[in-house]
Parts: C-alpha cells; sequence; structure tokens
C-alpha cells in the first residue's frame, strides 16, 4: 500500500480459526509517523499539563492520576493507528453478516474487530501478508 497522505484502496481481509478469509474492500488513509508523533505528544503533555490544575480539586489524587492516565491512553491511541479508514465493507467469514467500520477509526495491521450478529473477534488483516 502507498504512503501518501490521500485514501487508497486496500486489499484486505477477514479472518477467524476454521473458516475461510473474506476479501473485504477498504480505502485506508496512510498516516505519517510525523503525525502520529505530533498527536501523541499533544495528547501526553496534555495530561500532564493538565494534572497540576486538576490537583486542586478534591479528591486530589484520584484527579491527578486520571489526567495522567488519560494523556497516556490517548497518546498510544494516536501513535499506534498507522492508517485512517475512510471506508470499510466486508462480511463476517462465520455468519455472512455485513460489516462496517466507522469511518475515522485508526488501525494498524492485524486488527481485531466483532461481528455484531454472530458475537466472534475476527481480524482484519492486509491481504498481502
Amino acid at each position: 500500500m502507498e504512503r501518501s497522505g490521500n485514501p487508497a484502496k486496500a486489499r484486505v481481509r477477514l479472518t477467524l480459526f476454521g473458516y475461510a478469509p473474506v476479501d473485504a474492500e477498504a480505502d485506508l488513509r496512510p498516516r505519517p509517523r510525523s503525525e502520529r508523533l505530533t498527536r501523541a505528544l499533544l495528547y501526553a503533555g496534555g495530561g500532564i499539563v493538565l494534572a497540576p490544575i486538576v490537583a486542586f480539586i478534591p479528591p486530589h489524587v484520584p484527579w491527578v492520576l486520571a489526567s495522567l492516565g488519560a494523556g497516556v491512553y490517548f497518546g498510544r491511541s494516536h501513535w499506534r493507528g498507522d492508517y485512517e479508514v475512510t471506508r470499510f465493507e466486508g462480511t463476517c467469514p462465520a455468519c455472512g453478516a455485513a460489516m462496517t467500520l466507522k469511518a475515522g477509526t485508526r488501525v494498524r495491521f492485524p486488527f481485531g474487530v466483532t461481528c455484531m450478529a454472530c458475537h466472534r473477534d475476527l481480524t482484519l488483516e492486509a491481504a498481502g501478508d
């Protein structure tokens, strides 16, 4: 898959142990390392900057820990997504139900998804792997 900033069609498949893999259609926008690092640092820095401000709200320690934890959580979340989904359509290998991913979802292959019809945990993989 190309690494430009424009969405591109990607060859992906949904897999589930014991079932044949199913090809899916996806438009993915690559997220460059610089963009991911900037957003991750902004979220982590925001949590650090917010910590002394919320420290004045009783009970003090839980608010500080929540601020730092949220900064780390959202920073890591923005760092890990190599691609951003602009469009996704596929079917579950087990039950055949239509599956979608919300536009804006950040993914890194392999990516875990759940079928809402049969509640099985599937894996979204790049088809070239």
